[in-house]
C-alpha cells in the first residue's frame, strides 16, 4: 500500500526529526573513532523507475535501487566504500554542513 504525502509535508517532518534528534549538531562532530555514524542521504524516485540515492558527504557517493530499501542498502555500501577510500589515503571525512529549508510560492506557481 502506498500513501502519497505531500512533499513539502516530508521535509518538514524531516526537518523535524533532525532538530529533535540533533542530527545537525552530530554531523558536525562525526569522527571516525566512533561506533556509528549518521549521513544524512536524498532519495528521489527515478523517472524510469526505482529510486538514485546520493550521500552528500562525499563527493560522487551515489546507488539506486528498485525499492527504497535497497536503495538504502546500497547507499549504506558506497558510503562505507568512501569512508574505506578515505581510510586507505590517510584522510578524513569533510563534514558538509546540510540543512533543510522550505520556501513557499505564491499561488499563481503553486
Amino acid at each position: 500500500m502506498r500513501i502519497s504525502i505531500p512533499l513539502a509535508f516530508l521535509f518538514a517532518f524531516l526537518e523535524y526529526l533532525c532538530y529533535r534528534n540533533g542530527i545537525k549538531n552530530e554531523a558536525k562532530n562525526m569522527k571516525f573513532n566512533h561506533k556509528e555514524q549518521v549521513f544524512p542521504v536524498i532519495l528521489e524516485q527515478d523517472e524510469t523507475g526505482g529510486y538514485v540515492v546520493t550521500n552528500p558527504a562525499f563527493e560522487g557517493c551515489y546507488s539506486q535501487g528498485d525499492t527504497v530499501e535497497k536503495a538504502l542498502e546500497n547507499i549504506r555500501e558506497a558510503t562505507e566504500l568512501c569512508l574505506m577510500d578515505l581510510e586507505d589515503e590517510n584522510k578524513t571525512a569533510k563534514t558538509k554542513e546540510i540543512s533543510l529549508h522550505l520556501i513557499t510560492l505564491k499561488n499563481n506557481y503553486a
